[in-house]
């Protein structure tokens, strides 16, 4: 009968454990996958940008073609996919650096952070310039992306930056 008594109170003492264990468990695992979330969320943006620019690049090459009318209605949907896409940008930097305040980091911060800038230059761009004038930067940047495009080779996302963050340095320079 001792016996019995010492294996329950062993038992007790393992689900006490395992109790106390799965409450700490379950907490780093809520945290976890409130980082991950972060990521995906940052993800869909990074997604949502390379088809806004992949779109316009498609739009851009019709009025190459000669295709006015299809480019000014595309391009005003392209103009509010742009703003709409910027929307999302307070909250997901408050996700982050939630994550990084609890000691995350989470993935395609760098990145998206990079697309935030590019997309809001792109709406800043809408509102300071009539609508037939392209900054030098923009023009170059745009020549760039549709030879790159004519001639079917992906331009890393990594690369198009280095491209542009060189002309606007340059342009820097040059003012």
């Amino acid at each position: 009968m001792i016996h019995e008594l010492l294996a329950v109170r062993t038992a007790k003492k393992y689900v006490k454990n395992y109790n106390d264990e799965s409450d700490a468990l379950m907490q780093a695992h809520r945290e976890a996958m409130d980082c991950r979330d972060c990521e995906d969320f940052l993800q869909l943006g990074i997604d949502a940008f390379q088809w806004i620019m992949a779109a316009d690049c498609k739009v851009r090459l019709a009025l190459k073609d000669g295709n006015f009318e299809e480019f000014e209605s595309q391009q005003a949907v392209l103009e509010i996919l742009a703003r709409l896409w910027l929307q999302p940008r307070k909250y997901a930097e408050h996700w982050i650096q939630t994550q990084q305040q609890a000691g995350n980091e989470p993935d395609h911060v760098v990145l998206f952070r990079k697309c935030c800038l590019e997309m809001a230059a792109i709406v800043e761009s809408f509102e300071a310039l009539p609508e037939t004038e392209m900054t030098a930067a923009l023009q170059s940047l745009q020549d760039y992306a549709l030879d790159e495009f004519e001639h079917d080779q992906a331009v890393p996302l990594d690369h198009w930056y280095l491209h542009k963050s060189a002309i606007a340095i340059e342009s820097m320079h040059n003012a």
